[in-house]
């Protein structure tokens, strides 16, 4: 479970809890049913809540639910069984099921992908109670037109508010859309600065961008340094994009020690993400023999996989190499 889906959990903890006399609090099955809950013994939190939950009672239904989507409390894993029970208790208005319920038919667990309901529910959320992610979610609605026209001026509304929320995707979509252009002003300074933002959190894909920037001179002075530096963050996370950037870098001698047999390493943990671009360099680096043996089939074998994937500069080269 998220963090913001548990943040909402202590949200209705205090509202059970916020007029209940000190002495009464351990004396309803709700509250019993939620305070096992909070200590992780989700068989007692079953035990207590399911029959409120068959009952009708909505924060039991929202809380049930929860124990089926996860598999906690004995129940196999069902998100089919999860939305039947939060769409039960958000029909009786309450409020913190709203967003699971959206986020079931965003993703299209336990239901049919629906990103009309998705909005429908993400917009019940009272303004006050809308957080980082939530707001994220109604941009890339309005950003790519998922259920709605498309409306990037729009999106970057949402994603101005969730980025102001600290919230490192939206600080990444705000600065994205300043970088270029889109349903706002152009303005890559204001992009850079919500990429460190976002790239000081951890964000892969935030420190991917700011390192293009750094590449590229956008928005700040140019620095092969400061890029390769960003570039790593992300690649040590995982990052394909980062990892294929920083086998250039290293391919190159941009910013780090020029090292075929560390671009090839880094383009290799790319390409076996799939990453077409790092699939494609790779081939390359076994055509030429740079940073290993040169090697045909390898050759083949990774520029296929790259042109596969619609790219370009592979699909030329298994032309030019003869490969149908």
């Amino acid at each position: 479970m998220n963090i913001i889906k548990k943040l909402i959990l202590v949200v209705v903890m205090a509202n059970l809890c916020a007029f209940t006399p000190l002495a009464a609090i351990s004396q309803t099955p709700l509250q019993d049913g939620f305070a096992a809950f909070e200590k992780k013994d989700y068989t007692e939190a079953r035990a207590q809540l399911e029959p409120l939950s068959k009952n009708g009672n909505e924060i039991a239904q929202y809380l049930v639910g929860i124990l089926h989507e996860n598999g906690w409390g004995g129940f196999a894993k069902s998100s089919t069984e999860a939305f039947r029970l939060y769409i039960l208790s958000a029909n009786q208005d309450f409020e913190s099921a709203y967003e699971y319920l959206a986020d079931m038919y965003y993703f299209g667990n336990g239901t049919s992908k629906d990103f009309e309901k998705a909005f429908k529910w993400y917009a019940k959320i009272p303004d006050d109670q809308k957080n980082g992610l939530v707001l994220k979610r109604i941009g890339d609605i309005y950003d790519e037109g998922l259920g709605r026209p498309k409306n990037p001026a729009t999106a970057v509304v949402y994603y101005q508010k969730s980025a102001d929320k600290g919230y490192s995707l939206g600080q990444v979509s705000i600065g994205y859309m300043l970088e270029i252009g889109r349903g706002v002003d152009q303005d890559q300074v204001r992009a850079v600065s919500w990429y460190r933002k976002a790239a000081d959190q951890g964000n892969a894909r935030a420190q991917t961008n700011l390192g293009n920037m750094y590449e590229t001179g956008n928005g700040v002075t140019q620095s092969y340094g400061e890029a390769a530096k960003w570039f790593r963050k992300a690649a040590d996370q995982g990052y394909p994009r980062a990892q294929k950037n920083l086998g250039y870098f290293y391919e190159k001698g941009l910013g780090v020690p020029q090292s075929y047999s560390s671009a090839v390493a880094w383009y290799r943990k790319a390409a076996d993400q799939g990453n077409a671009g790092a699939q494609y360099n790779l081939g390359v680096a076994y055509f030429n023999g740079n940073g290993v043996l040169r090697n045909k089939d390898q050759v083949i074998a990774w520029i296929k996989k790259a042109a596969a994937q619609d790219h370009k500069g592979a699909q030329a080269a298994l032309k030019q190499l003869g490969v149908h």
